[in-house]
């Protein structure tokens, strides 16, 4: 069976770049709705600032879960879900960039509700710099001069903020690397965007359920005392991940990384 290179090579030889071009624009319009997405998502941790971030990335994982297996009944994608789940390799493959994508957001939402949000945000704009390397270095895209600029450009912001903050950017670096991870892996096994964040959410769903068990019965838990407010946001929270997630992934399938790099 072709891998996802073969077949993407093979595309790029039987279509021109006017046949492209609406593929290519589609995959911008998912690029642009994620990274607005993403900026947005600090005012919403605020609000569940109550609780712990451990408590919130669980309940970020089964919101998420429950709302993608909807969405997977939905468009009759169990198919693709149960072949998915069969493949060892590509198993494996999601339950590392499920990892990642656990590591992320936890790193995230604790940045944002312990008062780091500037360091957080300075993570997303090393990321793209990382997904510039890995589109050169892994994946052999060619780079435009304009493209070059910009990014050469950010660098020298990043640096400058880096400098600003002083010391080592641990927060800045853990969220780049883990979701530039995430992003090339997900880039390069091509499987689709709905039912591969199925598996993912799948793989983190037990652990989740584990600990919001154990920890609703320790008198640290604030989910006893959670009103209708705060059990909205944290249904919502699987949603607002969801969505942009999505489109990421569909963005990764049409750009380059280095096109990712620069919309970011």
């Amino acid at each position: 069976m072709p891998n996802n290179e073969t077949i993407h090579r093979k595309f790029l030889k039987l279509t021109t770049p006017r046949e492209r071009l609406p593929k290519f624009r589609y995959g911008l319009v998912c690029a642009v709705l994620t990274y607005v997405g993403w900026g947005l998502l600090p005012i919403y941790w605020k609000l569940l600032s109550r609780f712990s971030p451990i408590e919130i990335l669980s309940h970020r994982i089964v919101w998420s879960w429950v709302f993608i297996t909807l969405l997977i009944f939905l468009q009759r994608q169990w198919r693709e879900f149960v072949g998915l789940v069969s493949t060892p390799r590509i198993l494996a493959a999601l339950t590392i960039t499920s990892l990642m994508l656990a590591a992320n957001w936890l790193i995230y939402i604790w940045g944002v509700n312990s008062g780091h949000i500037i360091e957080c945000s300075l993570g997303y704009f090393i990321l793209p710099l990382m997904n510039f390397a890995f589109g050169i270095v892994v994946l052999r895209e060619k780079v435009r001069p304009i493209q070059a600029i910009a990014i050469g450009l950010a660098t020298i912001g990043v640096c400058l903020r880096a400098w600003d903050i002083g010391g080592l950017p641990i927060i800045s670096l853990g969220l780049a690397f883990t979701f530039a991870i995430y992003g090339i892996i997900r880039k390069k096994i091509g499987v689709p965007s709905l039912s591969g964040l199925g598996v993912e959410t799948l793989v983190l769903l037990v652990p989740a359920i584990i600990f919001l068990g154990y920890h609703s019965t320790s008198v640290t838990s604030t989910i006893i005392t959670a009103g209708s407010a705060d059990w909205a946001l944290l249904v919502g929270a699987g949603i607002i991940t969801s969505l942009p997630l999505l489109a990421f992934v569909e963005a990764t399938k049409y750009l380059p990384l280095t096109v990712l790099g620069v919309v970011q």
